[in-house]
């Protein structure tokens, strides 16, 4: 009984203690420029029909100019189901249907800078994987919640979980970021298309 006592409290007292996130002194961003892979899963409601769809994608995040692009293949159920291009920028936002070209204009996100020490993060703990230290914080957003984990030395996004409203439509999106890149390779990634 003590042992098993003593195996908790020392559970405990580890987890306690990487549940610091890193100080001021440490501050880390996340890239001005950068570009990922990303594997997601959405899952909505509409008109109490429910729907879960695999994404994989492509994004590029320019936080200098306010910008972000997002590539995306979408599958419903195993099955190819489109195309699309959604493109963020400082005053508006556009879904693009690769395929039927169609655009529809709409929200948009704020594109900013996100650091170790950024006001609209609240750090909710942190996690010993391997030889890295993970760092989980709620982003305080406007349209809903968000919660990211990024690796601490580094300050690179490992994992987004995303409440919101899109179109109308209530939403939970978790994305898995990899092959983060610094830079964008292409700016054209940026273009919106004419049909728009």
């Amino acid at each position: 009984m003590l042992a098993r006592s003593l195996c908790m409290l020392f559970a405990i007292a580890a987890v306690s203690a990487l549940t610091v996130p890193a100080t001021g002194s440490e501050r880390k961003c996340v890239p001005l420029k950068w570009e990922s892979s990303v594997y997601g899963k959405l899952a909505e409601v509409v008109q109490g029909t429910g729907l879960v769809a695999d994404i994989v994608a492509t994004t590029a995040v320019d936080n200098s100019k306010n910008r972000a692009a997002f590539r995306e293949s979408v599958y419903v159920d195993g099955k190819f189901a489109g195309n699309y291009t959604v493109l963020f920028f400082s005053d508006v936002g556009y879904v693009v249907d690769t395929i039927h070209m169609k655009c529809t204009k709409g929200e948009t996100r704020e594109i900013t800078q996100i650091c170790s020490d950024s006001e609209s993060l609240t750090h909710l703990f942190s996690w010993n994987v391997g030889d890295q230290i993970t760092d989980t914080y709620r982003l305080a957003v406007t349209n809903g919640s968000t919660v990211i984990t990024v690796l601490r030395d580094s300050f690179t996004i490992v994992s987004e979980l995303i409440e919101q409203t899109f179109a109308g439509v209530p939403q939970m999106v978790a994305f898995q970021y990899g092959n983060i890149t610094n830079g964008i390779q292409d700016e054209s990634v940026f273009d919106v298309p004419s049909y728009c």
